[in-house]
């Protein structure tokens, strides 16, 4: 497995073609739903044509309970923890949005303006700009390998 930058621009252009699927709790399929977990791994799965299992127990929102060490153990085979400083495109930023909420999204860049692409329960996934709210809550990031 290795991390190269284009690997990253692959998982972004990945993640952005699911922009529109609905958010569906515990789900990873392009155009059907997906959480926010199932949106990271389901781009990862399409980029390298395979399958990934994982068995992650967390409700439903809005008691969404993604423990980070849970979401560290479910990459701990796919991914290497990065300083949040050396952010490139695909980059996996992992927030904190309350003492037991947690939440994940692609990084990406264009023309110099931060943006994630992430599903969101109301909106499903879309693209936004990495904004100061997201920053402040971002206390990992990730970088997925290639297979």
């Amino acid at each position: 497995m290795n991390f190269s930058s284009k690997f990253g621009d692959r998982l972004v252009s990945e993640a952005m073609s699911w922009k529109g699927t609905p958010f569906f709790h515990n789900a990873r399929k392009k155009g059907i739903g997906a959480d926010c977990l199932g949106l990271v791994l389901g781009a990862w799965e399409m980029v390298n044509n395979t399958h990934y299992d994982y068995e992650l127990d967390y409700a439903a929102p809005p008691n969404l309970q993604l423990n980070h060490k849970n979401i560290e153990m479910s990459f701990d085979d796919i991914s290497k923890r990065i300083p949040i400083s050396k952010r490139k495109n695909g980059d996996v930023i992992c927030c904190q949005l309350s003492k037991q909420q947690f939440h994940l999204s692609f990084y990406t860049q264009k023309n110099e303006i931060e943006m994630l692409v992430h599903s969101r329960v109301k909106l499903g996934v879309v693209e936004e700009s990495y904004s100061q709210f997201w920053k402040s809550k971002t206390f990992k990031m990730f970088r997925l390998m290639e297979v």
